[in-house]
């Protein structure tokens, strides 16, 4: 009997053991589950308990926003973090130039916050900010992150086969014998205040230039009755960029307007009808992206990582593609499959172009003085016409 009754202890010890053990793995699965549950990316109201907190990287971006845009949803898309906080990159609209001048003062009175990456599209605002505030940019990566030249936007259908380099094409404007678009129409230019519209001032550079060297305000200078012949026989506005609406819908007073090549595909992809671009051979003016991690104080440590982390990811391979599709060309990135127009743009980035050499920014003023613009830069009322007179501005 005793015999019995050790046997019946031995057998409520295992009973005891069993369930024992097989509580501790019920909850340590359950456990294990919960935490999988919570770090799990989908689903709606779904805690993420990767980060103890959240920080936005504000970057400040001008012509090239709308393809950094898709770049940051891409770069959130891969969950960052730094420092135990989740990250998430925002782009803002803001012009190369008017960050530029907002940077030094720090950034006070602007509509967008403070950002932490500054993507400048003309090397000259960097190099202004660089002399003005050291300290904000310093030992910034000038490497060129994409580009995309001025071409002239015409209705779609009129790009003529042949047309002269941008060095001839300034002395034909100049002289009144401007080539024909391909309906046998002369081209009538819209130029913009090149204080204001880059793409304007790119135009003019590239036609100053006939060579490889950075246009400078002396050569502008001896280009000014060349210049001020163009501007008596073209239509001014305050911005040609405004007006490629205009141009689409059959403006009588100008057909072709110097924009970026960027902008004419961003322009085409929600256009009802799209606009061709012409290249005048020859080097060629045009924007470049650089991108810069700012060291400002309203840049925190966390930021700064962040910061560095989004550019890191705008050098990727998945953020060159991004911006080929919105029509900027990458350097040293492998280009389409095919060449030809980018699906939705109607613009062909894999045509070879000169870039000319960026200039400083004493130019901008330099070609406003040449043109006989006013002291400040145009608005949108009356335009003063070179002869000093009024017209209506069309912009």
């Amino acid at each position: 009997m005793g015999r019995h009754g050790d046997e019946s202890r031995r057998r409520g010890v295992a009973t005891w053991l069993i369930a024992t053990v097989v509580g501790v793995v019920l909850a340590l699965v359950a456990g294990v589950g919960w935490i999988v549950f919570l770090r799990s990316d989908s689903g709606a109201g779904v805690v993420d308990t990767r980060c103890s907190g959240s920080t936005r990287i504000d970057i400040a971006a001008g012509g090239a926003a709308a393809g950094l845009a898709q770049v940051a949803a891409a770069f959130n898309a891969t969950a960052p973090e730094a420092r135990g906080s989740c990250l998430t990159a925002q782009v803002n609209a803001v012009a190369s130039a008017q960050a530029a001048a907002a940077l030094p003062a720090g950034w006070s009175g602007q509509a967008t916050p403070p950002p932490a990456v500054w993507i400048p599209d003309n090397p000259a605002d960097l190099a202004s900010v660089a002399t003005a505030a050291p300290a904000l940019v310093a030992g910034y990566n000038d490497t060129v992150i994409a580009t995309s030249p001025v071409v002239l936007a015409v209705a779609g259908g009129d790009a003529p086969t042949t047309f002269p380099s941008w060095a001839n094409l300034l002395v034909a404007l100049a002289a009144g014998d401007a080539p024909p678009l391909a309906d046998g129409e002369p081209l009538r230019l819209a130029l913009g205040d090149p204080r204001l519209d880059p793409a304007t001032g790119y135009a003019l550079e590239s036609m100053i230039a006939g060579g490889p060297t950075a246009v400078t305000a002396e050569s502008v200078a001896g280009a000014t009755d060349a210049l001020r012949s163009v501007a008596g026989r073209a239509a001014v506005s305050s911005s040609a960029a405004d007006l490629l609406d205009d141009l689409a819908g059959g403006n009588p007073t100008f057909s072709a307007v110097p924009a970026l090549e960027a902008t004419v595909a961003a322009y085409n992809a929600a256009a009802a009808d799209p606009l061709t671009v012409i290249r005048p051979d020859g080097p060629t003016a045009g924007d470049e992206l650089t991108a810069v991690t700012l060291a400002a104080d309203w840049v925190d440590v966390t930021e700064t990582e962040g910061a560095a982390a989004f550019i890191a990811f705008l050098r990727s391979p998945a953020a060159a593609t991004l911006l080929q599709q919105a029509g900027w060309r990458v350097p040293g990135a492998a280009g389409p499959a095919t060449a030809g127009p980018t699906p939705g743009t109607g613009v062909d980035t894999t045509v070879p172009v000169t870039a000319l050499p960026p200039s400083d920014l004493t130019v901008a003023d330099a070609l406003a003085t040449a043109l006989g613009l006013p002291a400040a830069p145009l608005g949108t009322g009356a335009v003063p016409d070179t002869a000093g007179s009024t017209a209506p501005s069309t912009g």
